[in-house]
């Protein structure tokens, strides 16, 4: 397999025999793979891998300098506490999301009450006047076109946004579920 002049590649719990190059990508996510070959990377800007056993020859060492995630603040400016339940990209779930409020001595992870630090156990529990930092492992699977973002709380309200490769995180003019009530759009 050779993948050559790409804007976003992501190979994640695969095995694969033969030669695997890579070459000229922007952005190359390599996790979690066994290569029973050779594995090499030529001028990748943004590179990372990660987890992965090869067999053969390999030059693991050049695929540096990229990260395997993501992230996003929310802020819940309303009254109430805010829970999401469940998290969309271009509806498809959304996994391998990690999160944190940044103030606070403690939060509800899953049924635990925690010190504040990483949980990875969903609902994303947003007390009022509390911002939370969400890390999430994502690729955008077209580097040149925006990425709906839809995440729906315990009583089917959503906050929707959509990632913009080139302008990042904007606001959404409309909702893409009707007749769910937005709770907003950035």
């Amino acid at each position: 397999m050779t993948v050559k002049n790409s804007g976003s590649v992501q190979f994640d719990s695969n095995t694969m025999s033969g030669a695997e190059i890579f070459t000229n990508d922007q952005v190359v996510r390599f996790t979690n793979n066994t290569v029973n070959g050779t594995l090499f990377f030529t001028s990748v800007p943004n590179c990372y891998q990660a987890n992965n056993t090869v067999s053969g020859a390999n030059n693991l060492s050049a695929c540096t300098g990229g990260s395997p995630s993501g992230a996003l603040d929310l802020l819940n400016t309303g009254a109430y506490t805010i829970s999401f339940s469940t998290l969309y990209l271009n509806n498809q779930p959304w996994s391998g999301v990690s999160w944190q409020l940044a103030t606070g001595p403690t939060e509800q992870c899953g049924s635990a009450s925690i010190p504040v630090g990483p949980c990875t156990v969903l609902p994303i529990v947003v007390p009022s006047n509390t911002m939370v930092h969400i890390t999430f492992s994502w690729v955008n699977p077209t580097p040149t076109s925006p990425v709906r973002m839809a995440m729906f709380t315990l009583v089917s309200n959503y906050l929707e946004a959509r990632i913009d490769p080139t302008a990042g995180l904007v606001c959404s003019t409309r909702s893409m579920d009707q007749p769910r009530e937005p709770i907003g759009f950035c």
